[in-house]
């Protein structure tokens, strides 16, 4: 013990800041999706050819490239004026949608200084590349910037900001039978990039195209015709699937997307298609940043003034982040026909409208794909994050949002959404204890015949409080809930009424999640954001105080007498990242053994000039200014992760070192592998912009 209390832990204290002091190891695994020796992410695939798809492709360009930095664009200065100043504003967006577009299709930005505007019309940004920002999303109009929507009665009824169009695509255009090609892949499985088609020779990578799985009655039959119960079956060609695409790559007749498919296609059932998309009044690099929306009303419950705050329609790679929408009746920032979009650090808050249907839809995807939501809050919405676009509707991802005082269901609201993924998805101030609050499920008769509203989608390490959340497992597809805290539960409103039966659920409440974040673990894997242990090893005290230990397979860790003190130095390089922020950070390492459980400390060095070839336990780095990363339980063999972001943040040169130690508790004993394993992955980091 005395190595702790006399070598380490005074000079770590002397100089230590302290750092995610919260973090915890996280060890449970999912059965269907893990990483495996090799620490990549590995996928279970049931009898259908169902799995887990690969999320990452939300958001902007596929979460690929940085959304713009505004600050540093070509800007058009605006200040508020007396009296409306919709037409004001108007005339600045219309000024820079003139301007020649850069190489990235950036035009400029409409930068709005601190102030209040009072917005009577509807403002709209119809042309590409047109940025508006603000000062600020707070309340001050002192050093924020607030559109304010005065209350003006059922004539001022519209949407305070629309970018795009102003109707509905559903990605329609170049629909016509001369333009379609036959898939001809019998099944192309859920989570597939590539198939075949018939005759490939009219596409170029690089095409834009829609791939279409008309809704024949062999499928709808399939889907026990939508499951309505006592509702209008769904009709044949209502509920297509739908996926907007782009061509990567042609081998022969056979085409590979830029984004996976999130729903089975059965050539048994229909026969898919293939057509160009003639891209139509899309607009695209349209962002709104930093401001706030207030709409004024007559009361909490009115719905005499503006249903909307922000409308995406026909968008594609655009943004929204650091926006506040107050008092809206529908819609708080929808996504229509809208892909690749990213929602960031956002919120929509106390919604003005009756509790009732088609209200309070505070983040929405309608008729939209592989669109982003991330970091946002929702206050009294009835459906905080939702799909409302039935089977056009796929590929989106919810991660790190919060809804306060839900009235209804996050969800995919109806008509068979797929593909989407609700991740770290926070229901706080729940109206009432066991209130549905996530659901992934049957709604039958509801609304329009809603039926089957989601399949193959995701609740991954969602806290529903002393809510409830419903999984339930629609024909020829799967629901998951893996890894939630709450009540999770397999049985619908419909159950008792149909043959359904719960999706797939595991590992509720558990806090030790191997995996916190999918998205980032697939973002991660994909984009190439993994960065090995450039150096590992592990120091031993007493005699053993000038061996060096920098080849073995593992790194040793002990709390013992003098000659058994073990500790272990991990240095990465990520100095790789070329992203515009550090989101995330996580460290990933495997426990080869333990005996028995044991919590093991990590810090965060500022020196790294140290090798694995020479470090001992007499010669290792300074602990000089050296950050508490958190305390990690390690129970068992397996993968532990924990969240380094602070520490990874603070350092500049992006080469991080490590020091694992054992303080609290004598003679246990953990393995980890390193980097020379030859069984496993030594210690990685995965790194996201988000």
């Amino acid at each position: 013990m005395g190595k702790r209390l006399i070598a380490g832990i005074v000079g770590l204290a002397a100089g230590m800041m302290l750092l995610s002091s919260g973090s915890q190891a996280l060890a449970w695994e999912s059965s269907q999706v893990h990483y495996n020796n090799q620490g990549l992410l590995e996928y279970a695939v049931d009898s259908l050819g169902n799995r887990i798809v690969d999320f990452s492709y939300a958001g902007y360009h596929l979460g690929e490239k940085a959304i713009p930095d505004s600050t540093a664009l070509t800007a058009y200065a605006v200040a508020p004026v007396s009296g409306d100043n919709t037409a004001h504003i108007q005339q600045a967006i219309d000024t820079v949608s003139s301007w020649t577009p850069d190489a990235h299709g950036i035009r400029g930005t409409v930068r709005l200084a601190a102030g209040e505007y009072a917005i009577g019309g509807t403002l709209y940004i119809p042309t590409s590349g047109v940025i508006l920002a603000g000062a600020g999303m707070g309340d001050s109009p002192t050093t924020n910037t607030i559109l304010r929507r005065p209350y003006g009665g059922t004539a001022n009824k519209a949407a305070v900001l629309i970018a795009g169009g102003n109707t509905f695509s559903n990605w329609a255009g170049g629909d016509t039978p001369g333009n379609r090609v036959n898939v001809t892949s019998s099944v192309v499985h859920t989570g597939d990039r590539s198939f075949d088609v018939s005759n490939a020779a009219g596409f170029s990578v690089g095409d834009n195209i829609i791939i279409k799985h008309p809704a024949t009655q062999a499928w709808l039959d399939a889907v026990d015709g939508g499951g309505t119960y006592t509702g209008e079956p769904w009709a044949v060609d209502s509920q297509p699937l739908l996926f907007n695409r782009h061509i990567t790559t042609i081998s022969g007749n056979r085409i590979t997307v830029d984004a996976p498919i999130t729903n089975r296609l059965d050539a048994s059932l229909s026969t898919s298609y293939v057509y160009k998309y003639d891209r139509a009044d899309l607009v695209t690099e349209v962002g709104v940043e930093n401001l706030q929306i207030v709409i004024d009303t007559k009361s909490p419950t009115s719905e005499d003034h503006a249903g909307a705050g922000i409308i995406f329609n026909t968008v594609e790679d655009g943004w929204v982040s650091g926006v506040k929408v107050k008092h809206f009746v529908n819609k708080g920032i929808t996504l229509q026909s809208a892909t690749r979009v990213t929602v960031r650090n956002s919120s929509a808050v106390e919604p003005h409208s009756k509790l009732e249907g088609g209200r309070r839809y505070s983040f929405a995807a309608e008729f939209a794909q592989l669109n982003l939501f991330i970091g946002n809050y929702a206050s009294q919405g009835r459906h905080a994050y939702v799909g409302n676009g039935g089977s056009w509707d796929s590929g989106n991802v919810f991660v790190d949002n919060v809804a306060s005082q839900s009235y209804d269901a996050s969800e995919l609201h109806r008509r068979w959404g797929h593909g989407f993924l609700y991740e770290n998805h926070m229901e706080t101030n729940v109206i009432s204890s066991n209130f549905r609050v996530l659901s992934l499920y049957n709604r039958g008769n509801y609304g329009t015949s809603h039926g089957w509203s989601a399949a193959n989608s995701v609740l991954w390490n969602c806290n529903v409080g002393n809510g409830r959340a419903v999984v339930e497992k629609p024909p020829a597809a799967q629901n998951y809930a893996i890894g939630c805290k709450g009540n999770i539960t397999g049985a619908g409103p419909f159950s008792t009424l149909l043959p359904t039966v719960p999706g797939f659920i595991e590992g509720t409440g558990q806090t030790q999640m191997s995996i916190p974040s999918l998205y980032r673990a697939q973002l991660a894997e994909r984009l190439g954001y993994s960065y090995e242990a450039a150096e590992d090893a592990y120091v031993r005290g007493g005699s053993y105080a000038n061996e060096n230990y920098g080849l073995s397979s593992a790194l040793d860790i002990k709390n013992a007498s003098v000659n058994y003190d073990r500790d272990a130095y991990i240095k990465v390089d990520m100095s790789g990242y070329n992203r515009e922020a550090l989101g995330k950070v996580i460290l990933n390492f495997h426990v080869e053994s333990n005996e028995p459980a044991q919590n093991v400390t990590f810090y965060g060095l500022t020196d790294d000039g140290w090798s694995e070839n020479s470090i001992t336990w007499n010669h290792v780095p300074s602990s000089a200014g050296a950050s508490l990363i958190g305390t990690v339980s390690l129970a068992e063999p397996g993968w532990y992760s924990i969240d380094v972001t602070e520490y990874a943040r603070s350092q500049a040169d992006k080469v991080l070192t490590f020091k694992l130690t054992e303080t609290a508790s004598a003679n246990q004993f953990s393995r980890i592998s390193s980097r020379d394993s030859a069984a496993y992955r030594g210690p990685f980091l995965i790194a996201a912009p988000y």
